[in-house]
């Protein structure tokens, strides 16, 4: 048996984390949701969508880890990420 229940209930019922009441509350919604996303290296957003896509189009684990190590190593010897180490210590960029 199926059943349609309203969007406060399925929060409730733990079958969906939010809702919005209107356009406004779903375009903050949608805006809060992505937000993290956004604030990611277009790199790192890159990598996400290419595992994303694989494993939609089916592909194995093999291919899936391969496509791994090959945007890890693309990401950790871009600029992008010794510019995050440099934050992250503390240090200005481009100084040891």
């Amino acid at each position: 048996r199926c059943e349609l229940v309203e969007a406060r209930i399925a929060c409730d019922w733990g079958l969906a984390d939010a809702h919005a009441a209107d356009e406004a509350a779903l375009e903050a919604a949608v805006s809060e949701f992505v937000a993290p996303m956004l604030r990611q290296t277009p790199l790192a957003l890159r990598a996400c969508t290419q595992q994303a896509r694989a494993l939609r189009r089916g592909l194995g684990y093999d291919e899936r880890r391969a496509i791994e190590q090959r945007n890890f190593v693309d990401t950790w010897v871009h600029a992008d990420h010794w510019a995050a180490v440099d934050r992250f210590l503390g240090r200005k960029e481009g100084k040891a």
